[in-house]
């Protein structure tokens, strides 16, 4: 199963890319012995589980950036929820092929798994009422019932009745955060010029100038271990040293 972690956002009358990062996080008492089962990693359980981060994470893009409201785009997503729909063949493939995980968590066995341990049929209705009335009460309330409220209290329950970690406190601790992200050399050089800012030792202050990545560019560490970056300056017409840290932008 694949999960997403990041939001990747371009502002387009700024001309810039920022991220939303979302990754879940580890409860404030967890250390990493104690998943450990001698030379085995625990990997599956109540104990591995980390706080939920998806919520904070897509109700910021929406808070942000959305045009319509929260209710209506959840709209479709209760209604599958509480009327089910029809088990596919990819659906039934993937519970079964994920079957360890899955029922080491007796929520996830009790929904999934029938008592011979066997997946959802093909074809059979899945409903998820409990699902629908959680999607239902964030469609009214925004992320602050599911960090903070009745949601949050259903998680850390769970959660610590069943040897994991989870607190209230870590649930209303939770935040996701906007991120600058990572931009490869690579992707720099196939770019004819960009805005590139950094502190200027000369000026004691941030400056922010045109530039271009030519056959002379370069990168490097100088022998103080910081890292710089030789570009091509096209407001002043020669070549200037970024060190430090730089961001760029096309």
């Amino acid at each position: 199963m694949h999960h997403i972690w990041f939001i990747l956002i371009y502002n387009k009358s700024k001309d810039e890319v920022s991220s939303i990062d979302y990754r879940s996080a580890a409860p404030k008492s967890s250390t990493s012995d104690l998943f450990l089962e001698g030379e085995n990693v625990v990997r599956f359980g109540h104990l591995v589980n980390a706080v939920p981060g998806s919520v904070a994470g897509l109700l910021k893009a929406h808070e942000d950036f959305g045009s319509l409201p929260l209710s209506d785009l959840l709209k479709p997503a209760i209604r599958l929820a509480r009327d089910g729909f029809e088990v596919t063949y990819d659906l039934n493939f993937v519970l079964d092929w994920g079957k360890e995980s899955m029922l080491a968590n007796r929520s996830s066995r009790n929904k999934f798994y029938d008592s011979n341990e066997d997946p959802l049929q093909v074809k059979s209705k899945f409903r998820q009422p409990k699902l629908a009335k959680t999607l239902f009460m964030i469609s009214k309330k925004g992320s602050e019932i599911f960090y903070e409220g009745e949601i949050a209290r259903w998680i850390s329950e769970e959660s610590l009745s069943n040897g994991g970690l989870i607190t209230l406190e870590d649930m209303a601790s939770y935040e996701a955060k906007y991120r600058i992200p990572i931009e490869s050399e690579e992707s720099m050089n196939t770019q004819k010029t960009f805005y590139i800012t950094y502190w200027a030792s000369k000026h004691k202050k941030h400056i922010t100038r045109q530039g271009k990545h030519d056959e002379k560019s370069r990168y490097g560490v100088a022998k103080n271990g910081t890292p710089y970056y030789v570009y091509y300056d096209l407001d002043a017409h020669g070549y200037r040293t970024a060190t430090t840290t730089w961001k760029v932008r096309h």
